[in-house]
């Protein structure tokens, strides 16, 4: 059996999404992830962290020497943005090319960009009135939200959508699909 591949998931949130992929990992054997790092305090995710046995580290401000260290030091072949709100620098594009992941709520090319995360562009799909919306998983690359795209899935908005119950709807999608899309790019990477 080969090495699982290593992973770090990089949050500025709360980090639904990292516990989801952490425990949807814990059940096979290709992907481990090894790492979280976070941009804000966040005691529930470092026990999170702590029960499932992955390194938890808080960067604040954010420093890329740091960052950089850290990933080398966990051996770490892919980044999983989860969440995350920093644009990844030139130093991190070179070190993960074509191995730095990012889940944005919509379905892009609409609704990506700098400010564009969260309820932000849940309220503008709904100022639009847009008939669907959904998630993108897709490559980072030196702008927001322009990298290939991996994956997407949406759904249906209502006549009386809000963008927080777009919000529900998204956060639905995000946790059936994100773990599985992250899994099986990273097995490609590795051939599991």
């Amino acid at each position: 059996m080969q090495n699982p591949i290593r992973i770090a998931l990089m949050i500025s949130g709360k980090g639904s999404n990292a516990k989801n992929v952490i425990q949807q990992s814990l059940k096979g054997d290709c992907i481990r992830v090894a790492l979280v790092v976070s941009t804000q305090v966040n005691a529930e995710m470092s026990e999170f962290c702590s029960q499932t046995a992955v390194a938890f580290e808080h960067i604040e401000p954010w420093d890329i020497t740091k960052v950089k260290l850290l990933v080398e030091n966990h051996r770490i072949e892919v980044l999983v943005l989860a969440g995350f709100l920093r644009k990844i620098t030139p130093e991190l594009l070179n070190l993960f090319p074509d191995r730095i992941l990012n889940l944005h709520p919509s379905l892009l090319p609409k609704y990506g960009g700098k400010g564009m995360y969260g309820i932000h562009v849940h309220r503008k799909v709904i100022e639009n009135q847009e008939k669907e919306s959904g998630i993108t998983v897709h490559l980072v690359n030196e702008n927001y939200d322009e990298g290939r795209i991996i994956a997407q899935f949406c759904c249906s908005l209502s006549p009386e959508e809000s963008p927080e119950s777009l919000e529900r709807k998204i956060r639905l999608l995000e946790l059936q699909h994100f773990p599985e899309v992250v899994f099986a790019y990273c097995s490609a990477l590795k051939r599991c």
